[in-house]
């Protein structure tokens, strides 16, 4: 892309459906991996240790069909081999130990405490309400969320890990023209 100074790459693949078994343990091992803290793990270890990266980061998004879980980084051109390299061992790593208990106990409480913040606004309890509709998560799934969460192992966050597969993924990269003119 001309004019561009980064490259901005995507690197993922099929994710969850929000009605499927494990999107719960997919959703914590996504914030665990990309979004809690300064971007999670991937943010910790590609940009924070390494430098190789301006922002990394993870996103899950589920609905009615299975939608995408990516990784994002922004990187210095010469950079988009060694980030992608560096995120797909990170994403190996956390399928093979999984998350330890603090980082669980983080991901559990910031997912209990978000809901009770979501619905502190019109709009956060009519999307809710819609949410808990459309996903047929019966009329007394806020009583229950907090339980479900609770229940999340270590274990069962490192199998959905495995979702994000190190080994088969896509990448897309949007950066500055390559070569001559």
């Amino acid at each position: 892309m001309t004019g561009k100074m980064q490259s901005d790459l995507v690197l993922g693949s099929p994710g969850v459906a929000r009605t499927e078994a494990g999107y719960y343990e997919a959703m914590v091992a996504n914030l665990i991996l990309g979004q809690i803290g300064l971007m999670g793990r991937l943010g910790d270890s590609v940009r924070e240790r390494q430098g190789m990266a301006y922002y990394a980061y993870s996103d899950l998004r589920a609905g009615l069909l299975a939608g995408p879980w990516w990784v994002r980084a922004g990187v210095n051109p010469k950079n988009e081999e060694p980030a992608i390299a560096s995120i797909v061992e990170e994403l190996r790593r956390f399928q093979e130990q999984g998350p330890d208990e603090s980082e669980l106990g983080d991901a559990r409480d910031h997912l209990i405490g978000s809901l009770a913040v979501r619905l502190e606004t019109n709009a956060g309890i009519a999307q809710t309400l819609a949410d808990i509709e459309l996903f047929s998560l019966g009329l007394d799934h806020l009583e229950r969320y907090p339980a479900i969460i609770r229940r999340i192992t270590a274990e069962s966050v490192r199998r959905a890990a495995g979702r994000l597969s190190p080994d088969e993924y896509y990448v897309a990269i949007a950066g500055p023209p390559q070569g001559p003119p």
